[in-house]
C-alpha cells in the first residue's frame, strides 16, 4: 500500500461515521462562533461541538481525535479551550486523492456499458 492510499482509508474511516462526518459539516460551517465563554476567531470551540452533537464530552473528544488523525482538522489550545478548525488544503487534497484512485481525473466515461457485448447490457442499454 503506498503513503497516499494509507491516507486516503483514514480520511474514508473517518468521514464514514455519521457523528464525524457532522462535526466536520459543523466546523466548516461555524468557522468562528463567539460568545462569551469562549471568545476566538480561530475555529470553533469544543464546548459548542459537543453543544450541536449532543454528545458526552468524551465521545466528542473521541471522534475529533481520528479526524486529527486523519489529517482533516486541527485543534488550537487557547487557554483553557481548544478551537477546532479544518486544516488547510485538507478537503481539497482529500477529494484529490480520491479522484485520483478512481481514475476520475479522465474525461468521464458517458456510456459505462457500451464495451460490453449486446447480450450482457442491462436490457434498459440494449438499442
Amino acid at each position: 500500500m503506498t503513503k497516499n492510499s494509507v491516507s486516503l482509508t483514514k480520511a474514508l474511516r473517518a468521514l464514514g461515521d455519521p457523528v464525524r462526518l457532522q462535526l466536520v459539516r459543523l466546523i466548516l460551517r461555524e468557522r468562528s462562533v463567539l460568545d462569551r465563554r469562549c471568545s476566538s476567531r480561530t475555529g470553533v470551540c469544543f464546548c459548542h461541538l459537543c453543544e450541536a452533537v449532543d454528545l458526552a464530552p468524551a465521545t466528542v473528544s473521541h471522534h475529533l481525535k481520528i479526524l486529527r488523525e486523519a489529517g482533516l482538522i486541527e485543534g488550537l489550545r487557547e487557554g483553557r479551550w481548544t478551537y477546532f478548525r479544518v486544516r488547510e488544503g485538507a478537503l481539497g487534497t482529500f477529494l484529490d486523492s480520491l479522484a485520483a484512485w478512481f481514475d476520475l481525473s479522465v474525461s468521464p466515461v458517458t456510456e459505462p456499458d457500451s464495451d460490453l457485448p449486446v447480450s450482457h447490457r442491462p436490457t434498459s442499454a440494449r438499442r
